[in-house]
């Protein structure tokens, strides 16, 4: 160990980048979150453990799975907030508001690259 050596601020330093790193990866993945406000629920689809949801527009980045375009895992606290959420604004006539994941395969549907895993996911849901 070389005499006069800080180990301490190596170590505060590093500390310092490493949680600068993952501040700022969190809030890249919030900037890259979509939204699209006022959309009309088009149908809802539970299935297993997703629920599928169409809107009318197709909101933009997203994939159309059979007219579906948002998923969500309705078996979490969330999810089940989020289910409530679009049935009250489908029985209500009411539009929504989405934030969402952007689809990895965004323009196609079910026949050329949208399946359930290329599907855009629901961070969250208003009603306006």
């Amino acid at each position: 160990m070389p005499k006069g050596m800080n180990y301490s601020f190596t170590l505060n330093s590093w500390k310092k980048k490493y949680t600068l790193m993952l501040a700022l990866l969190f809030f890249s993945s919030l900037v890259s979150a979509d939204y699209v406000g006022n959309t009309n629920i088009k149908k809802i689809r539970v299935h297993d453990t997703v629920t599928l949801v169409g809107f009318d527009p197709q909101p933009a980045n997203t994939c159309s799975n059979w007219g579906e375009y948002i998923k969500f895992d309705h078996r979490t606290e969330t999810g089940k907030a989020y289910l409530s959420t679009f049935l009250s604004a489908k029985m209500s006539g009411k539009p929504v508001q989405l934030w969402y994941i952007a689809s990895s395969a965004p323009g196609t549907n079910q026949t050329n690259g949208c399946y359930d895993g290329t599907t855009s996911t629901l961070t969250g849901v208003g009603i306006p």
